[in-house]
């Protein structure tokens, strides 16, 4: 099976962590899986052989990605069942670390918020284990191959805010410290502002349908070091 099925709707989380080996990322994916936990009372199984194998604590996936089933999505696509995918991957030798979470559960008829349900019930389950330096996260349609739902390399390097979020986001203790920041974290016109181990979680809106409060464009234009811009999600082709 395909990671991506052309007429899905795929909810999308990026994890930033800094540079790691390829044994330490290893244990990074397995520490992934297991903070999954449960969703909605049952747990994940692994949907291949391969899978199993690495979970058990045989050989790294070349591809460091790991392809997880539940019962809660059998039946949404024609034939098959909705997946999860865990990865790790970074850029070369001393680059940041990325962990990617991807939902592809129904296809573009399913509700783009009952995705978002699933990413917002486990992502927190995510940051809170592996406490990234930030994390993001947003939707898409699977065959729209131009828009980035993330922000730049660029828009999160060096220190303090970066200067692009979405939907929701992570932001760690250690991007908190500029004078300002947290103060206009906690009077920022969102859904939520939550704690979370090691860092704080900003939901802009509920559901990903939501529009954001017209207030925030105002507000990402005072934040502490310059304008942020907002990535909104894009819902259909």
């Amino acid at each position: 099976m395909s990671e991506d099925v052309d007429d899905g709707f795929v909810v999308r989380a990026m994890l930033v962590m800094g540079p790691r080996s390829a044994r330490e990322q290893a244990e990074i994916l397995r520490s992934a899986v297991n903070a999954l936990g449960t969703f909605e009372g049952e747990p994940f199984a692994e949907q291949d052989r391969r899978s199993q194998a690495f979970i058990a604590g045989g050989e790294t996936p070349d591809d460091m990605t790991v392809l997880l089933t539940h019962s809660k999505f059998e039946g949404l696509w024609e034939g098959d069942s909705g997946w999860i995918t865990l990865s790790v991957m970074d850029d070369g030798p001393k680059q940041p670390t990325y962990v990617f979470l991807s939902t592809n559960i129904g296809p573009a008829e399913c509700q783009a918020d009952r995705q978002w349900a699933v990413g917002m019930s486990l992502i927190p389950q995510l940051a809170g284990e592996l406490e990234p330096d930030l994390a993001f996260m947003n939707g898409k349609p699977v065959s729209d191959e131009t828009f980035n739902t993330f922000p730049e390399p660029s828009e999160i390097d060096g220190a303090g805010l970066p200067a692009a979020i979405t939907p929701w986001i992570y932001l760690s203790n250690e991007r908190l410290n500029a004078p300002n920041t947290k103060r206009w974290l906690e009077a920022l016109p969102v859904h939520e502002v939550h704690s979370l181990r090691g860092g704080v979680t900003v939901s802009v809106i509920e559901r990903l349908k939501d529009q954001p409060s017209p207030r925030l464009d105002a507000a990402l234009a005072r934040a502490p070091g310059g304008r942020i811009r907002y990535i909104a999600p894009k819902l259909e082709l």
